[in-house]
């Protein structure tokens, strides 16, 4: 053992305090000898004091405080978020309905409630005999009818007529309807196919048949038919209506600026449930052909293509897109399917994370426990990185690495791979043992795993609930979440995002 200056402690190879002698010089008188000795003795006591107070600090820290852990924090320069999956495309097929009475509100003012004329008489392309024919008529409506029959809506119209009939110049030869005899009844009948167009309106082509008069009227001179006359007067009046029909219902049945009302409220951000936001986004649109049903509705499915995305704890962005022409098709299907990408930062992850794992310690002998003090996630490349504040045995952060995933069946937040990095593990092993060390990492993956299973039954009935409520006045959304499953989760700048695949059936009723 190399000399010292006098009174020089040092550090023997067992770690106890010593005080080294060999300075004292040889020779000198007894007395100062033994005031050597006292001194030497002196130095001794409290060299063995100081140690008594060593090892009861180096206990109170092995039973609280623990060894220090300096590991640094891995990956300085984080990796990228991996590129997101494709998601496979999203449609929110709309079931469109529209009353009958709709078009026939339309239809009303297309033929007048009455019309003719008996102020004047009228002549007719006629000839009977060589003097021409004279007549007065007065047509008034009785009442609408208006049902689909498979893809045609088919418009029924009852009249009652008068008229009165006589060569020119010449007195009354013949009439039905006057002086108190009933009025002859008459039924047209006209049928007309809807269409879409690009720019979202209707496209009606309309037909009558000739019409149908029920009651004969023996009005011309000598009791011939009159209806052949009537016929012929009403023509113009017909086509005139059916071309004032078509026209309005082209006009007014469906408008551009009414869709593009309803297309921006979907592309509006809603509050599904508190602190989780939905935008649908749609992106484009077809639509399939407009057929009626039993109950006299007329029915089509327009089919949006869309890129939704919902948010915990912030609402998405705004956008504002211009509505897209509309393109047809012969039959898209009746039941939405969307792939949404659900985004969970990582503040609402740390949040669940020490709910669940803050707490867990194991026993690594001695009466000592290492402890975990708390815990924060943070992303690198496909993986999560957690670090891990630990207390009791040890003190200090310590990293695990692991890949999100989710069990489907059991729809759980989990970490495949769970493990320590290098520097975490050959430090924790030091400090705690390697069979305690596996068995924290045991306890940790199994404790950091986050069932979802009724957030996703709430999420389903919130989202139902939210696609019933009215888009514009006259307007309503009805709809019903029937399915709703997790497919995976990645990392992504700022938290993890969950891909949701949820459908069920959407409806559009006019009112």
């Amino acid at each position: 053992m190399a000399p010292v200056r006098r009174g020089q402690r040092h550090w023997s190879r067992t770690g106890r305090p010593v005080l080294s002698l060999n300075s004292l010089a040889p020779g000198r008188a007894r007395g100062r000898a033994s005031m050597r000795v006292v001194v030497v003795t002196s130095a001794l006591n409290r060299a063995a004091r100081w140690a008594g107070v060593l090892a009861v600090a180096i206990g109170l820290l092995a039973g609280c405080g623990g060894s220090t852990l300096s590991i640094p924090r891995p990956t300085d320069s984080l990796a990228p978020p991996p590129a997101p999956p494709v998601l496979e495309a999203s449609r929110l097929s709309l079931l469109v309905e529209l009353p009958p009475s709709r078009l026939s509100d339309l239809a009303a003012g297309t033929v007048p409630l009455e019309f003719g004329g008996e102020d004047a008489w009228t002549s007719v392309p006629i000839g009977i005999g060589p003097a021409g024919l004279e007549v007065q008529y007065h047509v008034w409506r009785e009442g609408w009818r208006f049902e689909m029959v498979r893809d045609r809506l088919v418009t029924r119209l009852d009249l009652r007529y008068r008229v009165r009939g006589r060569l020119t110049g010449g007195p009354v030869l013949g009439q039905c309807g006057h002086d108190g005899e009933e009025a002859p009844r008459l039924r047209i009948v006209a049928s007309s196919t809807l269409a879409w167009t690009e720019g979202w309106g209707l496209r009606p082509t309309t037909a009558v048949a000739p019409p149908e008069f029920v009651d004969p009227c023996r009005a011309l001179p000598g009791g011939i038919d009159a209806t052949p006359l009537m016929q012929r007067l009403l023509t113009p009046a017909l086509e005139a209506g059916v071309e004032a029909l078509d026209a309005r219902i082209a006009e007014r049945a469906v408008s551009r600026e009414r869709v593009t009302t309803i297309w921006d409220r979907l592309a509006t951000p809603l509050e599904v449930a508190p602190g989780a936001w939905l935008a649908l986004r749609p992106r484009a649109a077809q639509a399939g052909p407009i057929v009626g049903t039993e109950a006299g509705v007329l029915q089509t499915v327009v089919e949006l293509i869309a890129q939704p995305i919902a948010k915990i704890d912030a609402s998405p962005d705004p956008e504002h897109r211009p509505l897209p022409d509309l393109a047809r098709v012969a039959s898209p299907p009746s039941e939405f399917h969307v792939a949404l990408p659900v985004r969970v930062p990582y503040a609402a992850l740390n949040k669940r994370l020490a709910e669940t794992v803050v707490g867990t310690s194991v026993d690594v002998g001695g009466g000592r426990t290492l402890s975990v003090a708390e815990i924060q996630a943070y992303g690198s490349g496909p993986q999560v990185i957690l670090q891990v504040g630990l207390s009791g045995a040890a003190r200090g952060f310590a990293y695990l690495a692991g890949t999100p995933a989710i069990d489907p069946e059991s729809r759980t937040l989990r970490f495949d791979g769970l493990q320590f990095n290098l520097e975490s593990d050959s430090a924790l092993v030091r400090a705690t043992g390697r069979l305690l060390h596996r068995t924290l990492v045991s306890q940790l993956e199994s404790r950091a795993r986050l069932p979802l299973g009724a957030q996703i039954d709430t999420l389903r009935a919130q989202l139902g609930a939210a696609l019933n409520r009215e888009l514009v006045p006259g307007v309503d959304l009805a709809g019903s979440v029937d399915r709703l499953d997790l497919r995976g989760v990645y990392p992504i700048q700022g938290g993890l995002e969950a891909v949701v695949v949820f459908g069920g059936a959407l409806r559009l009723n006019a009112r």
